[in-house]
């Protein structure tokens, strides 16, 4: 199998919408000194996760995702990966995921399994209701609480307020980005809120959840007592994740797309920046 097919088939560059708040948080609540190997296992640890929770997205929409117009030309359904590559990809994935975390500590180790579990489970929710993309949200959303585990940061209460932002954020940019899947969504029988309440609702309730989100990352700011260079680039990439609701009015998939990776990843990747410079 080409690289680019691997890296095609588990989104690689999606990676830049978790990997930001996971090394974030890793900055704000490291003691002493930075300890490169251990951040070098967090990062690895990401994306085991990652790639194994892709996986198995991948495989459980399989047969969606070949009637979807928009899906149709992933490596899966194509078939540019057997069905037998992607299982290998997922279970070597998740126990590379698993035994990395045991050289961490014990408690990332044992917090691994549920991990897999969330990671596994989200993309089945669109079968079930229309709020399946609160689990993207909630999956993401372990991304810096898993760093402040590794850290043994285990009772450190605004890891809590950061996850809470980042789920937010997600469901949010998940939301608009179903827009895209509305009408395969609605005649293979699967839920998303545009596909059951409509896209001026949907709309609105990301507007909702990036303005919480964004509040709500302020205040973990505030609770650090965070330099105020933060607040003011997290305003600055804040108003760029918000345009994207624009773009989202019109509904155009070719504007979707092209605009989904760049606002969201300058958010993530902005956040970073933005803690680190007021970290120092």
């Amino acid at each position: 199998m080409a690289p680019h097919i691997f890296f095609e088939f588990v989104k690689f560059s999606h990676t830049l919408f978790a990997l930001p708040f996971a090394l974030g948080a890793f900055w704000a609540y490291k003691i002493g000194n930075v300890d490169y190997v251990l951040l070098g296992k967090i990062i690895g640890e990401m994306f085991f996760a990652r790639t194994s929770g892709m996986a198995m997205n991948r495989i459980l929409d399989r047969h969606f995702d070949s009637k979807n117009p928009r899906t149709m030309g992933r490596p899966l359904p194509s078939g540019r990966i057997t069905i037998q590559m992607a299982w290998f990809i997922n279970i070597s994935s998740a126990v590379c995921f698993a035994v990395l975390a045991s050289t961490i500590n014990t408690f990332c180790f044992w917090g691994s399994f549920p991990a897999l579990l969330v990671l596994w489970g989200y993309s089945s929710l669109k079968r079930f209701t229309r709020f399946c993309h609160l689990g993207i949200g909630f999956a993401l959303a372990l991304a810096p609480v898993g760093t402040a585990w590794a850290l043994g940061r285990y009772s450190e209460w605004s890891v809590y307020l950061l996850a809470a932002g980042v789920g937010f954020w997600v469901t949010g940019f998940d939301l608009i980005y179903s827009l895209l899947d509305v009408e395969s969504d609605r005649k293979e029988g699967l839920h998303s809120l545009p596909a059951d309440t409509g896209i001026p609702a949907t709309l609105r309730a990301a507007f909702y959840l990036h303005i919480a989100a964004l509040a709500i990352i302020s205040i973990w700011g505030f609770s650090l007592k965070l330099r105020s260079s933060f607040f003011v680039l997290l305003l600055i990439f804040g108003m760029a994740m918000l345009k994207q609701h624009s773009v989202g009015k019109k509904a155009d998939p070719v504007r979707i797309n092209s605009n989904f990776f760049t606002l969201n990843a300058a958010f993530g990747l902005g956040f970073l920046a933005a803690t680190i410079i007021a970290i120092g």
